[in-house]
């Protein structure tokens, strides 16, 4: 009998243990591919609003106000999440262009229309063996 895979990051709880996100930070290839598609699409984003839909570590909110955005919504439904990720965009003097919102997209409003979404979709398929 195979070992069973159980996800330590389940969006749906609002009171999960955020690992994933920090995961995401260890895959070095994919945050530099990331930071290069944003920075490939500055001229678009330049003095653009940005929504960051599950903005977690907030990794590409970053990415985003770096390559010239005027605003960015970072929108996180995990409240310690969201926390930390209001850290972490003080601890890098964005918090002019950056806004972190806890809450899920569905109950939350913002005060402009936004031109660019930011959202990952994270897969965990989990099997037993």
């Amino acid at each position: 009998m195979g070992k069973q895979h159980t996800p330590c990051w389940i969006k749906s709880d609002k009171n999960m243990t955020p690992c994933e996100p920090f995961q995401m930070l260890k895959d070095l290839p994919r945050c530099k591919w990331y930071k290069a598609e944003i920075e490939r699409a500055c001229s678009h984003i330049k003095n653009a609003v940005v929504l960051d839909v599950g903005s977690g570590t907030g990794l590409l909110s970053l990415f985003a106000a770096r390559a010239g955005a005027k605003k960015v919504y970072a929108v996180e439904a995990n409240p310690k999440m969201a926390r930390l990720t209001e850290a972490v965009v003080a601890a890098n003097g964005m918090q002019d262009i950056i806004s972190v919102i806890a809450g899920s997209l569905e109950d939350i409003s913002l005060p402009e229309q936004v031109n660019f979404l930011f959202l990952l979709i994270l897969l965990i398929l989990s099997r037993a063996t």
